[in-house]
């Protein structure tokens, strides 16, 4: 069970157990970032070979159904869009789509003058000023882009891939009322977040994580971390520039008065494990990605995280490739329970299941 208090308090109670669905939300609209459009699908944003739209070309579509799906948003904004002759940035895109289809995000959090530094105000104030322009608006329109502008910068929500890559910016309801609280590192930490947050193409899906502690009698107040980053000083600074405050929560206390700087060890096995990769160097590849699978469920405080699922599905294809059967045989069934209950109707997830087979064939033929 989930229940808001207020919209002004931006919280979130619930009663649910741990690993469980506690939240799925559409998109109320989501743009790419610039590097991704030409190659990603803006509607259901997998990679692949893409038509651009004819009219205002600054979205791009994999299939006619998905430019279809978008048609619902995108025609009350392509004529405007049309007006403008170079690639937009996500903030103008994402302001634009709002405005045009009267989305209504006025009781999300973010006042101008409370909520927002000097400099962000100047940044919200130049797109709410550059649309105004371009479309020919009458003055009084510009407060109304103003307010929706913080209030955008203040709640969007980072889209990343299966693989946690960052693929663009998004608005989510009733997900914008989640409070932030950085990821548990250490086991005297209470005051955390409780809940992991990950995608499925469009849709934002919330699960409780290994903080959860169910009480029948005391429902918790959900949280996400806005921002999974190791460094105490580049999360602290992150969490200011993009939504205006300091976190207090008991990592971060903890952190504080701790001299030496963390170093984010998962990324930096990430980007090694990629170089083995690209060296075709695949034993220590693989030996590399079980010690990066080893540190995920740390690292998300969340042992069924699907990021773990997809990262296992990985040992489930280089194992294979290695002739490390059985290997390859535990890291894919383990795959499965993670992604199943999220990612059946995905492409990956149906050859991770028709790897499987491949596999147990193949140990059966060795025996």
């Amino acid at each position: 069970m989930i229940k808001i208090i207020t919209p002004q308090d931006r919280r979130y109670f619930a009663q649910p157990k741990q690993d469980q669905v506690v939240m799925r939300c559409d998109p109320l609209a989501i743009v790419l970032f610039k590097e991704f459009r030409a190659n990603h699908c803006n509607y259901c944003l997998q990679g692949s070979q893409t038509n651009r739209c004819s009219i205002c070309k600054q979205y791009y579509y994999c299939s006619v159904s998905c430019q279809k799906n978008d048609w619902k948003q995108h025609k009350n904004e392509c004529q405007l869009l049309s007006k403008i002759t170079k690639e937009m940035p996500c903030n103008i895109l994402i302001l634009i789509r709002l405005f045009q289809n009267n989305i209504d995000i006025q009781n999300f959090y973010g006042d101008v003058d409370k909520d927002i530094d000097q400099e962000t105000y100047q940044q919200v104030f130049d797109c709410a000023a550059y649309i105004v322009k371009i479309a020919q608006l009458e003055n009084e329109t510009f407060a109304k882009l103003l307010s929706i502008q913080v209030k955008i910068h203040l709640n969007t929500f980072t889209v990343t891939d299966i693989n946690g890559d960052t693929l663009g910016i998004a608005i989510y309801t009733p997900a914008n009322f989640l409070n932030h609280k950085c990821i548990k590192t250490s086991a005297n930490q209470k005051n955390v977040a409780n809940c992991s947050h990950f995608f499925n193409q469009r849709q934002l899906i919330i699960t409780t994580n290994n903080s959860f502690v169910q009480n029948e009698n005391d429902p918790q107040e959900l949280c996400i971390s806005y921002g999974n980053i190791v460094n105490f000083k580049d999360r602290q600074k992150f969490l200011k520039a993009q939504y205006g405050f300091i976190c207090d929560c008991d990592r971060c206390i903890q952190e504080q008065t701790n001299s030496e700087e963390e170093s984010d060890l998962l990324n930096i096995k990430q980007q090694e494990y990629l170089t083995l990769l690209n060296q075709q160097k695949f034993k220590k590849a693989f030996t590399l990605l079980e010690e990066i699978i080893a540190l995920m469920p740390k690292y998300y405080d969340n042992d069924r995280h699907p990021y773990l699922g997809w990262k296992m599905n990985e040992a489930s294809k280089l194992g294979f490739h290695l002739n490390y059967l059985l290997k390859a045989e535990n890291y894919s069934i383990q795959a499965i329970k993670l992604l199943e209950p999220f990612y059946s109707e995905n492409e990956q997830y149906k050859e991770l299941l028709g790897r499987l087979k491949d596999i147990k064939a193949e140990i059966k033929m060795q025996k």
